[in-house]
């Protein structure tokens, strides 16, 4: 039991690690620092290898007890082991504390992520609003062309589209 509160407490650290560089993401999305970015995803990626570690521990210790107290991984759940340690209450209670504190955490996770998702969205409407303005700026100017002798050159040369103003 103690080692799989051990394990709930370092993703608990590991999930407060990446919502501190969630935070951060957040402020270096708002100032659009790419390079600020790119050093925070490569410090997310790390932490994610932690949890995928500390989540891979967790599960073998789960099937341990899954297999010590005969129920199925795919029933268990902690708050049922922790009713079921009513017997043990010290230890029913730092399983119930950081199994909070993990729930805690990832709400928070789950909460940054989604604004620092809608951040990413308008960051890319507005580049791309802004590529299409640049675009529809460089047209206009390339509709005007120069002739040989410096005189403006009709763009439409023939006729193309003119404006009947007797209509």
């Amino acid at each position: 039991m103690d080692e799989l509160i051990a394990v709930m407490e370092n993703e608990a650290v590991c999930y407060e690690d990446y919502l501190e560089l969630a935070n951060n993401k957040k402020e270096v999305i708002i100032k659009g620092d790419v390079p600020g970015l790119q050093q925070i995803t490569q410090q997310e990626e790390i932490v994610a290898g932690q949890l995928f570690r500390l989540e891979k521990k967790r599960k073998g210790i789960i099937e341990d007890i899954c297999t010590v107290t005969n129920r199925s991984p795919e029933s268990f759940t902690v708050s049922g082991l922790i009713r079921d340690m009513a017997a043990r209450p010290e230890e029913s209670e730092r399983l119930r504390q950081v199994a909070d504190r993990l729930i805690d955490v990832l709400e928070k996770c789950n909460q940054m992520n989604q604004t620092n998702k809608m951040l990413i969205e308008q960051s890319l409407e507005f580049l791309e609003f802004t590529m299409n303005a640049l675009s529809g700026l460089t047209g206009a100017s390339s509709s005007q062309t120069y002739a040989r002798q410096g005189g403006a050159k009709d763009p439409h040369p023939g006729g193309g589209t003119q404006f009947d103003a007797k209509q």
